[in-house]
This record gives structure tokens, C-alpha cells and sequence, in this order.
């Protein structure tokens, strides 16, 4: 039986709790404040899994050390994409990218002269 993972901190970038505020600030314009509540209440949710999920994560194609899982609350629907790094003691929350955004290349040009922070 596979042993399971041990329990990380989770920590977030600022411009991952940048992306959340404005994933928030979306939802409640479009659907209301309830349901920004609960969106963001789901997605940190399932970004705080990775304390002991990390290993569940893809690797990001041309950038080591990064790894990716996505939150989506229907499997086929729309969701988001945590983008994360594993460090000794903690898992940190890079990035937050909508599915329907062309995250790859948002990596690869402007944001991703940044690095982890």
C-alpha cells in the first residue's frame, strides 16, 4: 500500500491571491456575492489540498520545478488551473489561470519572467 505524502504548508504568491481576488470580483459582478463566496471558498479548497495532493500535480512543459492541477467543479465545464511548486516544507500556489485562458503561453511570455516567487 502507497504511503501517503506528508502534510506541507500551503502557501500562496501574491499574484496567485491577486488572481483569486479577481476571480472573486468577476464571479460577484456576474452571479452575486454568494456565489463568489462559495466559488472561491471551492477554489481555495481544492488548492489547499495540495498540502498532501502535491504529487497529484502535471509537470508545466519547458519549466522545471513547476507543477499543475486543475479545479474544476463540473468535468466538463470551466474550471481553473493551479499552478504550484513543492519546496522542503511547503507547496507554493504560483499561478491561477481560468481553463478558458491560453495559460501555457501566459508561462512562457510576461508572467513567466517572474518565477516563482
Amino acid at each position: 500500500m502507497a504511503r501517503k505524502p506528508r502534510k506541507l504548508a500551503v502557501k500562496y504568491a501574491a499574484r496567485a491571491s491577486a488572481a483569486l481576488s479577481e476571480i472573486w470580483d468577476w464571479n460577484a459582478e456576474r452571479y452575486g456575492i454568494p456565489h463568489a463566496d462559495d466559488y472561491l471558498a471551492f477554489l481555495r479548497a481544492g488548492a489547499d489540498d495540495l498540502a498532501t495532493e502535491y504529487p497529484a500535480g502535471k509537470s508545466v512543459p519547458g519549466r522545471p520545478g513547476l507543477l499543475y492541477v486543475t479545479i474544476r467543479k463540473n468535468p466538463h465545464g470551466h474550471g481553473h488551473v493551479v499552478v504550484y511548486s513543492v519546496g522542503d516544507d511547503s507547496v507554493e500556489i504560483a499561478y491561477v489561470f481560468h481553463t478558458a485562458q491560453d495559460w501555457h503561453r501566459r508561462l512562457s511570455v510576461g508572467t513567466a519572467e517572474e518565477g516563482p516567487s
